[in-house]
């Protein structure tokens, strides 16, 4: 049972480093909207790991107190690679959201700076006159 709560946690992080990936790929490329209509299915797929991790921690948990005895003592040599192969793709994924996030800071801060380039703060003050709200967006050789 614990090899196939492994089996199965180990694919949902997969879905999740494919995912990330191809995220990492569209906001690289400005498909930025794209990203962001996939925000719900991401959540989605967390949530189907979430549960596989936690039907894995469920079971390790019962062998354990079945048992009596230690983790390291109830999981097989097979278990213990699977553990291992889990393990590291935590990382790869862990990695891939970090780089992940720092793109989207960066694109974030771009679009930040931009927007106060062409606004400033006093000309979206309700105190701006009607005048200067008008030239806003001129253009200038």
């Amino acid at each position: 049972m614990i090899e196939s709560c492994l089996n199965e946690a180990i694919a949902e992080i997969e879905n999740l480093i494919e995912f990330t990936k191809e995220d990492i790929a569209l906001i690289k490329s400005a498909k930025h909207k794209d990203v962001i209509e996939r925000v719900s299915k991401k959540e989605h797929l967390l949530k189907k790991f979430e549960i596989k991790k936690a039907k894995l921690n469920s079971e390790l948990q019962r062998e354990v107190e079945q048992s009596n005895r230690s983790v390291e003592e109830i999981i097989s040599k097979d278990q213990s690679f699977l553990l291992d192969e889990f393990k590291k793709r935590l990382l790869l994924l862990k990695e891939l959201n970090r780089d992940f996030m720092a793109i989207v800071v960066v694109v974030r801060e771009f679009y930040q700076s931009l927007f106060n380039n062409i606004f400033s703060v006093d000309e979206l003050s309700y105190n701006a006159s009607k005048a200067s709200s008008a030239s806003i967006l001129k253009v200038s050789a």
